[in-house]
């Protein structure tokens, strides 16, 4: 799991390097003053695929059946972009 968190985190930073300018000082690390982009994984949380309750314009998956979705296992249950809520799980929050 730690590997895993390494490369979606620190591993964009290493690729994107001097592009990403005065944020590659934070980005990929959660340090005070930083980006603060954060998102809550639940594993134990299993859920079913609807399309209509995807947070995405897009509502076209490939785990979504006519009769029923596909289950899957762990969640996002929040999602932080720059210190704010864009996404929360249990409300179905979506900041502008």
């Amino acid at each position: 799991l730690r590997r895993a968190l390494s490369v979606v985190t620190q591993g964009p930073v290493k690729v994107l390097g001097e592009a990403l300018g005065s944020l590659s000082s934070s980005a990929g690390r959660l340090v005070a003053g930083g980006v603060a982009d954060v998102v809550v994984f639940d594993p134990a949380a299993n859920w079913v695929v609807e399309p209509s309750a995807l947070v995405s314009q897009g509502k076209h998956t490939p785990f979504a059946f006519e009769t029923t979705g596909f289950e899957l296992s762990g969640r996002v249950r929040l999602t932080l972009v720059a210190g704010q809520v864009a996404h929360d799980a249990l409300d179905q929050v979506v900041a502008a």
